[in-house]
Parts: structure tokens; sequence; C-alpha cells
């Protein structure tokens, strides 16, 4: 199971080696180390998702490749993993950029002087507290939002014992 961890962190890099060689012609050569990833990586989740004893004979080793094949459904998850990471990189884009834009309207303020100095002083304090405030509730929100997929995730009926509460408990 190890192993197989090991070819899910190849697959991740080796995927976006060979997306960046693609994309850039400058960048080709990272193709084929994306590829070599992807390869080794999908060999060790195929070979090694199983939790059976690892044997070379014919019937062990095709219901091993069959929990392989099995565990590289989780290709779907590994996606949805990355491109929720990839949503947070956005958050935190795009709150630089407002804050970059509030900045930009409270310098022309105070470079047209007079009372615009005062509506420059407004926009940085309410700009950037609306910005603060939007920062901490994606945060919130985020944590809200991979504590329900765990819950869902692994909280399905047929798992654990049913409580019963005050319930007598046979002794060993």
């Amino acid at each position: 199971m190890a192993l197989s961890a090991a070819g899910w962190a190849c697959i991740i890099p080796g995927g976006f080696c060979l997306g960046l060689g693609k994309s850039h012609p400058g960048l080709a050569p990272l193709a084929g180390l994306g590829l070599v990833g992807l390869g080794l990586g999908g060999l060790l989740v195929l070979l090694f998702s199983s939790e059976r004893p690892f044997s070379l004979a014919p019937k062990p080793l095709l219901f091993r490749l069959g929990d392989g094949l099995k565990g590289a459904t989780g290709l779907t998850k590994a996606f949805g993993d990355v491109l929720s990471y990839l949503r947070l990189f956005a958050l935190g884009l795009a709150s630089v950029k407002l804050a970059e834009a509030f900045n930009d309207l409270a310098g022309r303020s105070f470079a047209s002087k007079g009372t615009w100095i005062l509506l420059g002083l407004l926009v940085l304090i309410v700009g950037h507290g609306i910005n603060f405030a939007m920062g901490i509730m994606s945060g919130v929100v985020h944590g809200l939002r991979l504590n329900a997929i765990e819950f869902f995730n692994w909280s399905l009926p047929e798992e654990g014992e049913h409580f019963r509460a005050f319930a007598r408990k046979a002794e060993p």
C-alpha cells in the first residue's frame, strides 16, 4: 500500500510535467520526464494497491491486478484534489488583485490632493477590510467544505458499529 501512495506521488507531478512540456516548446524535455512519472506511478498503483500477498502465481496475480485497476479509479479523486488546491490558489490570487485595485484607487485619490485624500483613506480602510473579511470567510468555508467531504466520504452507513445508548455490553 505504501508503494501505491508513492505511485500517486509520481502520477500527479508526472501529469504536471507532461502538460507543461506539451504546452511550452522550450520545456519539451519535461514531457518525457512526465511520461516516465506517469508510467512508473501507474505501474506502482496497479501492482501495489492490493492488500493481498504478492505472488507471481497466475490466479493471485490476476486478483492483485484487479485490485490495482480498482485502485486506479482513484484518479478522479486525485484530479478533484488538485482542482481543490487550484481553487485555493485562485482565491489567494483574487485577494491579491483586489488589494492591488484598492491600492490603485487610493493612490489616485491621494495624488488628487485636497478632500480626495479622505476618500482615499476611506477606500483603503473599507476596501482592505472587505478583502480581509473575504479572506477569513474563504478559509472558514474551505474548512467546512473539507469537513463535509471527509464526513460523507468516510461515514457510510455500512461502516462501524451501531450505537445503542445504555445497552449492556457483553464481558469478554
